[in-house]
């Protein structure tokens, strides 16, 4: 369960001081949402407080608004997400309650204003789509990520006009797609749910609506200030536990083993560290060596290549040689072999190459470029240097995406041209290729942050496919959209992992 979610559920359907029609949808729309986060979004019970007048007789006033959201306020801590849902008449910027009306503005500004990390205001009403998201926090180079990522208001409105009611008008059309979403939730990655997948699936499920229905069609309107995304966990996920397998000898040390399995042929590859002392020629026997003590090991990649191949031998066995930890870390290595079981496997695999033999039945390629790349990439940098440096260039990569992201959102919304985008980011496009260069040639990390270096490198490539990907057109000048999607979405992915890195490094 999501603990730390928190949702007020307002639904109105009573109008007739304002002389206004009755919304018979209220009844509905306020339950397809408390069931969607309930099942959807796990939120407890509990959490949930619906708001759709006395009796549910959907008489709600600005003043039970204001009594609800109050109520969280004790409730929400600095690291919780607080959802509000509105389904009701809308007009001139402003949100319609039994008695009254309230500037949808305000209402955003508000929320955005309580203690929770993140916030999502969700609206369902006519004319929902005249609002601005507050400005988005600039990271800094003395930012840690978990410092900004996740936190801020999202706003997800119906229409920038009249709102729809769904199928034998029993709900509201844009309610029914967002519940259906996040009960289907098939985007979930890791048995988590992102705040970006719910608008993805619930935006596949209008333009359905609206070429099935072209007289009815609408256009929903998204705009947040959170860098990175929210996660909800929607299920049970186990991550596969690869073995670990590591041990020295007076000859070796085994570093660890990794899988490199295929569809049909169990495979492993050995990381090793040998004295400067031993010779090539020494190779084959240790390759043997490692093959009858690691080929028989339980290591495997995913629980239905471990179902596949539980039991056998690998058939071919890669053993990757260095001379120290760091070698290792940063897969340095003066050579590696290969052994293979048959000669079906041999003759895949032992490929001809002026720096390689065959010895004692074992393929041995060598790296006559190892110490050249060694004295290359001595870390010539303090630790603190280094991570001073990155973070510059972190921030710098990670502050443009946003801005191009929130940009590119716009045309999403229907608010914003491709011509205008691509006129303000025509010199973003360079940039995002020297931020990129520049990470690619900064000095190599001290070891202990080459996985932390590493993940800022993938984060840049994301943002570097973002601009490739809009530069690139089809003959109706229109950029890849989908390929930006999922560039957006591995962005969003390399922030987490980022962050995870972080908790353990800083």
């Amino acid at each position: 369960m999501n603990n730390n979610v928190f949702a007020m559920i307002v639904s109105v359907g009573e109008y007739s001081e304002m002389e206004m029609n009755n919304l018979p949808t209220y009844k509905m729309d306020a339950a397809l949402l408390g069931t969607a986060l309930e099942n959807g979004l796990l939120v407890p019970y509990d959490n949930i407080r619906i708001s759709a007048g006395t009796d549910n007789n959907g008489y709600v006033t600005t003043q039970d608004l204001a009594k609800g959201i109050a109520g969280f306020k004790s409730l929400l801590g600095s690291e919780d997400t607080f959802v509000l849902y509105f389904s009701g008449h809308g007009r001139d910027r402003n949100i319609i309650f039994s008695n009254g009306q309230v500037e949808l503005q305000s209402v955003i500004d508000f929320i955005d204003s309580l203690k929770a990390k993140n916030k999502l205001v969700i609206l369902d009403c006519c004319y929902s789509g005249k609002f601005v998201s507050p400005d988005t926090k600039q990271i800094t180079i003395d930012d840690c990520i978990e410092d900004f990522v996740g936190r801020g208001i999202a706003v997800f409105a119906s229409a920038d006009e009249p709102s729809r009611l769904g199928p034998q008008n029993s709900h509201s059309m844009f309610t029914g797609a967002l519940s259906t979403a996040i009960l289907q939730h098939k985007s979930e990655r890791y048995g988590c749910y992102s705040l970006q997948d719910m608008y993805e699936d619930t935006m596949h499920l209008v333009k359905a609506w609206n070429k099935t229905y072209p007289d009815k069609a609408q256009q929903p309107i998204f705009r947040n200030s959170i860098r990175g995304t929210i996660y909800f966990k929607t299920s049970k996920y186990t991550k596969y536990n690869k073995m670990a397998l590591s041990f020295e000898t007076e000859k070796y040390n085994l570093f660890g083993v990794e899988p490199l399995s295929t569809g049909t042929v169990k495979r492993l590859s050995a990381f090793i560290t040998v004295d400067e002392t031993v010779q090539v020629s020494e190779l084959p026997a240790i390759t043997n060596d490692v093959a009858d003590r690691i080929k028989y090991a339980e290591i495997y990649s995913s629980a239905m290549s471990e179902e596949r191949f539980e039991g056998t031998p690998a058939r071919v066995i890669w053993c990757y040689f260095g001379h120290d930890e760091s070698d290792v870390i940063n897969r340095r290595f003066f050579a590696y072999t290969i052994w293979a079981a048959d000669d079906e496997m041999k003759d895949t695999f032992f490929r001809s190459n002026k720096d390689a033999l065959i010895s004692d039945g074992i393929y041995i390629f060598q790296n006559k470029s190892y110490d050249l790349l060694k004295e290359i990439q001595k870390t010539t940098i303090t630790k603190e240097e280094y991570v001073i440096g990155y973070r510059k260039l972190l921030s710098t990569v990670i502050n443009s995406a946003e801005d191009f992201i929130t940009d590119l959102q716009e045309i999403f919304n229907g608010a914003k041209k491709i011509e205008e985008i691509n006129e303000k980011y025509k010199r973003w496009f360079n940039e995002v290729r020297t931020e990129y260069l520049a990470l690619s040639d900064y000095d190599m990390p001290p070891d202990e942050l080459n996985e932390w270096s590493q993940r800022i490198l993938n984060l840049a490539g994301c943002v570097l496919d973002m601009a490739i990907y809009f530069e690139r057109r089809d003959q109706k000048n229109v950029p890849d959209v989908e390929a930006i999607k999922m560039a957006i979405k591995q962005y969003y992915q390399s922030i987490e992992k980022i962050k995870t890195i972080e908790e353990d490094l800083f």
